[in-house]
């Protein structure tokens, strides 16, 4: 079986990376944390840094993420909800489950 792809979006300084929600993939098996998002250069560095990925896996665009990297699961990690909803229409019309900071949705 294939490993589930998993793409994290987080918001340095606005709701950061929620309660950890992108580090929870660490471990799981049949999942492979494959591309993170920040907006913030320096947050979007140091998430890329602890989970040991490719500089090229880092997006400062989590629409740009979506498009090419077309995840199974998007991971929306940032506590603060004002976000929520643009990501979550997003990650819908990208096929992807959804994970949220506080629920969770699966949806396809």
């Amino acid at each position: 079986m294939n490993a589930f792809r998993v793409a994290a979006i987080g918001r340095t300084g606005r709701g950061d990376w929620g309660h950890a929600i992108d580090e929870l993939w660490a471990g799981v098996e049949g999942v492979q944390l494959v591309a993170l998002a920040d907006e913030s250069e320096e947050g979007l560095a140091k998430a890329v840094a602890r989970h040991k990925l490719d500089a090229a896996q880092g997006f400062r665009d989590w629409r740009k993420m979506l498009a090419d990297v077309k995840p199974d699961i998007v991971a929306i990690c940032m506590r603060h909800v004002d976000c929520h909803a643009e990501d979550r229409k997003s990650t819908r019309l990208n096929s992807s489950h959804l994970v949220i900071s506080y629920a969770v949705f699966c949806l396809k």
